[in-house]
């Protein structure tokens, strides 16, 4: 029962300058009822969802719970932060998947900057020659859904992902902050992509953040929204919401 076994956590983003939470990837966890309710991280289960189907249940359910956690923190007069929600290729190759998106932001009236839509790079690029995911994706930037993209820069053809896709959020792959054979060249690559996004107007999340390194080097390539271990694993929402209050 995905209503009992599972549960959202979430990892913090957070503003390097100011160390201030300014939003959150919300993340699927599995209580295993066989341990007492033991946390299992996806690779526990994902395949398993995925080659049921099951996987879009899953994804809506966090979802729900996103919407639930910030209605309820709108009501109470508390600061919320846009959280970002993982979405399966299975989504974007069957048609109506904006319109259930809304109808949950709907039902829980979430402002439509508030949830992101996030999917994986090669979700992108291996898939849009598929008319279907084109059509979704066409239809998230007419409604002015919000659109994550994750990886960025795992993949071959990162700059093809700009034209195709109106991101509102690029999150660096955490490769980028892993090569340092020629640092100085990676910089000026990676300074390049920030600086594109910023002009295209999307904000950019450097992922995988654990060192003091990392920091310095978003810092050198103007890149200022982390999210990893150095600021916070992902917690429970109860942590979370401490945190931010």
């Amino acid at each position: 029962d995905i209503q009992k076994d599972f549960v959202a956590y979430y990892q913090p983003k957070v503003d390097i300058r100011s160390g201030e939470i300014v939003g959150a990837e919300a993340l699927v966890r599995f209580k295993n009822p066989k341990e007492n309710g033991a946390i299992k991280a996806p690779g526990f289960f994902v395949l398993y969802y995925e080659q049921t189907g099951k996987i879009t249940e899953l994804d809506f359910f966090v979802c729900e719970e996103v919407c639930k956690m910030l209605r309820r923190r709108l009501d109470e007069g508390k600061k919320v932060v846009t959280i970002s929600c993982n979405f399966s290729r299975m989504h974007f190759i069957r048609p109506g998947f904006a319109e259930r998106f809304e109808h949950v932001l709907e039902k829980y009236q979430i402002e439509k900057e508030l949830i992101e839509v996030e999917i994986t790079e090669t979700l992108v690029m291996e898939e849009l020659q598929q008319n279907m995911v084109k059509q979704n994706l066409d239809i998230i930037r007419e409604e002015g859904i919000r659109l994550s993209i994750d990886d960025f820069g795992a993949g071959y053809s990162s700059l093809g992902v700009f034209e195709q896709i109106p991101a509102s959020v690029v999150k660096l792959d955490r490769s980028f902050l892993l090569n340092k054979e020629d640092y100085e060249r990676q910089v000026t690559i990676m300074r390049g992509i920030v600086n594109l996004a910023t002009d295209l107007k999307a904000q950019v999340v450097c992922e995988g953040v654990e060192t003091d390194e990392d920091v310095s080097l978003m810092q050198e390539i103007g890149a200022y929204i982390a999210q990893g271990y150095y600021y916070s694993k992902p917690i429970p929402e109860e942590e979370f919401e401490e945190r931010l209050n």
